[in-house]
């Protein structure tokens, strides 16, 4: 449904309100992905995302076990901060849960680390039901 792609790089993403998104059958459905394997890795120690909201999205995924439905990787260097994620309602078409992956992403919602020692790490979660 909605993409934000880089691989390396400088610069910044700030100030964004990503709302009311509706959508069905989506390969992707929130996607930041600081390490786009399409793309060539640019010079840099990649591009900073912060205060960036995504609030009442609604609609299915195709396969939430294959492709998580929240998937937000940030640069390890320089790590997303002030994320939210809220009112969230999308649900697999194919099978009867779906993954959410983060990584070094900070802020609030599925998957995001709280707090302000922004440290490396990884993480998963598996949704069984609908919300």
């Amino acid at each position: 449904m909605f993409m934000i792609k880089s691989n390396g790089g400088s610069g910044s993403l700030y100030n964004v309100q990503l709302n009311n998104f509706m959508g069905h059958t989506n390969a992707y459905t929130l996607d930041l992905n600081a390490y786009w394997s399409s793309e060539a890795v640019a010079a840099g120690n990649g591009v900073q995302y912060y205060d960036i909201t995504f609030n009442h999205w609604h609609g299915t995924c195709s396969n939430g076990a294959t492709r998580a439905p929240i998937q937000l990787f940030c640069p390890a260097l320089v790590p997303c901060y002030d994320i939210t994620v809220e009112n969230f309602y999308i649900w697999t078409e194919t099978g009867s849960e779906e993954y959410y992956k983060c990584e070094n992403a900070y802020g609030s919602g599925p998957c995001l680390k709280t707090g302000t020692d922004y440290t490396t790490y990884t993480s998963t979660g598996t949704v069984t039901t609908a919300t």
